[in-house]
C-alpha cells in the first residue's frame, strides 16, 4: 500500500509540472518536454516573440508553432480599485481591460463595473 500512496503522488506532481500546451495535438512530445525543462512562468510565453520561443527551446523552426499556440490561450488581466467609504464599507471599482479577449474574438471594449 506504501508503494500506491508513493506513485499517487509522484503522478500528481507531476500534472501539476506540466505545460498547458499538452492540450494541442500538433506539438511533438520533445518541443513540450524541452518547455517543461524550462520552467518559466506560463505569462512570460506571451512576451516572447516566435524566434525567442525557438531560441528557448533550442529548436528555431518550432517557434513560430509554439507562439501560435501559445496565442490561443484567453489571457485575463484584472485591475481593482478599492476606496474606504465608511470604517466598514469599501467601494470596489474592477476594471476588466481590453486585452483580455478571446483570440479569434472581435476586438472589445473595457468593460468597466462599479458597486
Amino acid at each position: 500500500m506504501r508503494k500506491d500512496i508513493g506513485g499517487l503522488c509522484l503522478t500528481a506532481a507531476s500534472v501539476v509540472l506540466q505545460t498547458p500546451l499538452r492540450q494541442f495535438k500538433g506539438i511533438p512530445i520533445e518541443v513540450l518536454t524541452r518547455i517543461e525543462k524550462k520552467e518559466l512562468a506560463w505569462e512570460r510565453y506571451y512576451d516572447l516573440s516566435a524566434q525567442e520561443l525557438g531560441e528557448l527551446i533550442r529548436l528555431p523552426k518550432m517557434g513560430k508553432l509554439v507562439h501560435r499556440f501559445v496565442h490561443q490561450f484567453p489571457r485575463l488581466e484584472l485591475a481593482a480599485h478599492v476606496q474606504p467609504i465608511t470604517r466598514s464599507v469599501l467601494k470596489a471599482c474592477h476594471l476588466l481591460p481590453a486585452c483580455c479577449v478571446l483570440p479569434s474574438a472581435a476586438l472589445l471594449h473595457p468593460f468597466i463595473c462599479c458597486c
